[in-house]
């Protein structure tokens, strides 16, 4: 699936396996057998054999099944080519392959960003990339710069050159998922959420050349299924994190304020355009690391705007916006705590 849908970089996605063939540790006839594991390994996660079968023949797209198989091709390319060669050229093949057709394959700055983002959505082509022509640019030059990472030291794409090659790369756990629920109805909207993980984990993991070649996996699976509207919406003394859980695994998380005196180094906020009094009061006033008593803006990183000081027995709901909780409500037990700590 990481091939298929283009979900992974290729240094996590080919890398090993590369080495083995290179190594002598697989012949030919291994490599076929791998592919099989491949095939059978998604009908052996369903608990029956026959659920097995009828995934393959009721519940996977045509089109999606048909890219799996042919996608073993060029796999077997990586005994001559690199990793990022490998995978430019499934890029390409998936474009001109797309119906109805896109037109030509873009070589302009982002369009490794919209090879993958095409082929990660399962919904029509030309939502992804009007939606990625709509972005701002900020969030457009963040996806066009990290889906164009390879995690593989020294290489880079032939068509889309990232001038800074340090890493590590991202590889965004269930974002096939998460852009294929949201993409029809608003692929601007969906891809922004995008953006805002990838800014995010370069916080947590910032740019050096030692990482080059490494990856770092971060994990949707609590948005993956959800509309941005809940997405969106997040209830009072809740907010998004991103939360990094090793040194190479982060997860988007819901948090709670409840209890929090600083904030973890390991975590940061989410600005998915939530709708929440204690979330948008927090997100606006606090650094990227803890809630400290001397407080500036942070453009650029960690949570963006100056810090403001709540007048005393009014709500954060009716100053930075309606969370459903009902405006001009009291300021909680909570909010107290965390606006002493501002």
């Amino acid at each position: 699936g990481w091939l298929v849908q283009a979900e992974a970089p290729p240094g996590p996605l080919f890398k090993k396996f590369r080495s083995i063939i290179r190594s002598g540790g697989a012949s030919p006839r291994d490599v076929a057998f791998y592919f099989a594991h491949w095939l059978t390994d998604l009908a052996g996660a369903e608990a029956c054999p026959q659920e097995g079968c009828e995934k393959f023949v009721l519940k996977f797209p045509h089109r999606v099944l048909t890219s799996f198989l042919s996608s073993f091709a060029f796999v077997q390319n990586l005994e001559s080519k690199t990793e990022t060669q490998v995978f430019e050229e499934y890029l390409e093949w998936r474009w001109k392959t797309q119906m109805p057709p896109l037109g030509g394959v873009p070589d302009k700055s982002g369009s490794i960003a919209q090879l993958r983002l095409v082929t990660m959505a399962q919904i029509p082509s030309d939502k992804i990339l009007e939606g990625f022509a709509d972005l701002n640019e900020q969030d457009r030059q963040v996806l066009s710069e990290e889906l164009a990472r390879t995690g593989c030291r020294g290489q880079v794409y032939a068509r889309d050159l990232v001038r800074d090659c340090r890493g590590p790369a991202f590889l965004i756990y269930y974002s096939p998922a998460l852009l294929t629920k949201n993409g029809k109805e608003d692929a601007r909207g969906v891809l922004a959420v995008l953006a805002e993980i990838f800014r995010r984990a370069r916080d947590l993991w910032p740019l050096e050349e030692k990482a080059q070649d490494q990856s770092v996996t971060i994990r949707v699976d609590a948005i993956k299924d959800l509309d941005l509207q809940s997405i969106r919406t997040v209830q009072a003394a809740s907010y998004w994190a991103l939360q990094q859980t090793s040194s190479v695994d982060a997860m988007v998380s819901k948090m709670s304020l409840i209890g929090l005196q600083t904030f973890p180094n390991n975590r940061r906020v989410l600005d998915f355009g939530d709708v929440g009094s204690s979330y948008n009061h927090f997100r606006a006033s606090l650094m990227s690391q803890e809630l400290p008593k001397n407080i500036a803006a942070s453009p650029g990183g960690g949570l963006n705007g100056p810090s403001e000081a709540m007048p005393r027995d009014q709500s954060w709901c009716g100053v930075f916006g309606p969370c459903g909780c009902g405006s001009g409500t009291p300021v909680t037990e909570v909010e107290r705590t965390v606006e002493a700590n501002i």
